[in-house]
C-alpha cells in the first residue's frame, strides 16, 4: 500500500492492529501533521493509533541519491511522529538509516518484538544501537539485527536484553568483556547467520548461558 492509501485505510479503520509490513512511516507523518493542524483548528483529532505490528523504514540502498538525502534528513521526525501516534505497538519491523536517530523507540514500552535492519548504514551504528536497547524496557523478548557489515557486541545485547527468549544476528559478533554479563539467558531460540572471521568465543558465550535453548541455527556451521 502507498503512503495515501495506508492514511485513507487508518481513517476509515482507526482500530486496526496490523497492517502488515508496508512502511508506515510515511503515512504516520501526514496523520500527524494533519491532527496538529486539526488540533490548532480547536477539533477533537483522536486518540492514539492501536497499531500493534508495524514496518517502519524503507530500504533506500538503490535510491536516488538525492532521494535518499532527503529521505534521511526528515527520517527523526518521521519515527518521533510515529512513536507518539503509536504508543501501543508491540512487534516492530524496522529499517534504519545512516546517521539517523531512533532513540524515540524507547517510548514504546509495550515493545516485545523488534527486528532492526541496519543495512543503509555504511557506518558504525553499533553504539546508538546499544543506547537504544538500554534506553528500552527489559520487556524485549524476541530481537533480530540484520546488518553483515556491522559488529555486534554479544555482551551488551545479552545485559540489555535478560529476558529475550530469541535471538537472531546477521553479522559479526563479538565478546568485550563476559565478567560483566548476564549469565543462564532464558533464550529458547538462537540464530546466526556468521560471517568470517569467526568470533568463536562470543559465540562459545551464548552457547554456555543459553540453558533453555531448544532451536538453534547456523548459516555457516563452524564446528
Amino acid at each position: 500500500m502507498n503512503t495515501d492509501m495506508i492514511v485513507n485505510v487508518l481513517d476509515i479503520s482507526p482500530k486496526l492492529i496490523s497492517i502488515g509490513l508496508n512502511n508506515s512511516l510515511d503515512s504516520m507523518e501526514e496523520i500527524f501533521r494533519r491532527r496538529q493542524k486539526n488540533s490548532l483548528l480547536n477539533f477533537d483529532y483522536g486518540s492514539h493509533l492501536k497499531l500493534r505490528r508495524c514496518g517502519w523504514g524503507k530500504d533506500i540502498v538503490y535510491c536516488d541519491p538525492d532521494v535518499a538525502r532527503a529521505y534521511e534528513s526528515s527520517f527523526r521526525d518521521k519515527v518521533r511522529y510515529t512513536v507518539n501516534l503509536c504508543p501501543l505497538v508491540k512487534e516492530l519491523i524496522m529499517h534504519v538509516h545512516q546517521n539517523c536517530e531512533y532513540n524515540a523507540l524507547r517510548f514504546l514500552k509495550q515493545l516485545t518484538l523488534l527486528r532492526i535492519h541496519f543495512l543503509n548504514c555504511k557506518g558504525d551504528s553499533v553504539p546508538d544501537f546499544v543506547a537504544l536497547l538500554q534506553g528500552i524496557e527489559p520487556q524485549l523478548k524476541h530481537l533480530s539485527v540484520i546488518g553483515f557489515q556491522h559488529r555486534y557486541p554479544v555482551y551488551a545485547i545479552c545485559d540489555c536484553c535478560p529476558q529475550s527468549q530469541s535471538l537472531e544476528i546477521d553479522g559479526f559478533t563479538f565478546l568485550k568483556n563476559s565478567s560483566e554479563a548476564s549469565s543462564n539467558l532464558p533464550l529458547k531460540r538462537l540464530k546466526l547467520w556468521s560471517h568470517p572471521p569467526f568470533n568463536i568465543e562470543s559465540i562459545l558465550f551464548l552457547f554456555s548461558n543459553c540453558k533453555y535453548l531448544e532451536e538453534l541455527f547456523f548459516k555457516h556451521p563452524i564446528f
